[in-house]
C-alpha cells in the first residue's frame, strides 16, 4: 500500500521475499516461514505463522509495536495497479484510506482473520 500512498497511519508494514514462487501447503516454501518465525520469535514481542491463508505469511509485532507481515513470492503487479488507480482518480486514495481505517476501527482489515485485503477494498 504503501507505494500507492494508501498506507494508512496504523497499518502494518507489508514484506515480500521475492525471487521464488508463493509456498503452497506442505510446500518447502512453507517450511522457510516456519523457520523464519522461528529465528524472528526471540527477537521480536509476537510471532505467527499463519499457513492457512492463500497467502501463508509470517506475521510479527516488533518490542516498540510495529507490526508486519512478511510473505514469499514473486510481484504480482498489486502495487502497479493500486499505484496506476491512484494516479488515475485523485479522489482514490482518501477514499481508500477512509475505508481502511472503518475496516480497522471494526477488526476486518486482516484477512487470516476474515477481513478484506488492500487489493480487494481498491479493485
Amino acid at each position: 500500500s504503501w507505494p500507492a500512498g494508501l498506507s494508512a497511519f496504523d497499518g502494518d508494514v507489508d514484506l515480500r521475499v521475492v525471487g521464488g514462487t508463493a509456498p503452497r501447503r506442505g510446500s518447502r516454501g512453507e517450511a522457510l516461514l516456519q523457520r523464519l518465525g522461528d529465528a524472528l520469535r526471540p527477537r521480536v514481542r509476537s510471532v505467527r505463522v499463519i499457513t492457512s491463508a492463500r497467502v501463508p505469511i509470517v506475521s510479527l509485532e516488533s518490542h516498540s509495536s510495529v507490526q508486519a507481515d512478511v510473505s514469499l513470492g514473486s510481484d504480482d503487479g498489486a502495487t502497479a495497479v493500486l499505484t496506476g488507480l491512484a494516479r488515475a482518480q485523485p479522489a482514490f486514495v482518501p477514499v481508500v484510506l477512509a475505508l481502511k481505517l472503518l475496516l480497522s476501527q471494526h477488526a476486518l482489515n486482516k484477512v487470516y482473520t476474515g477481513g478484506v485485503s488492500s487489493l480487494r477494498l481498491c479493485v
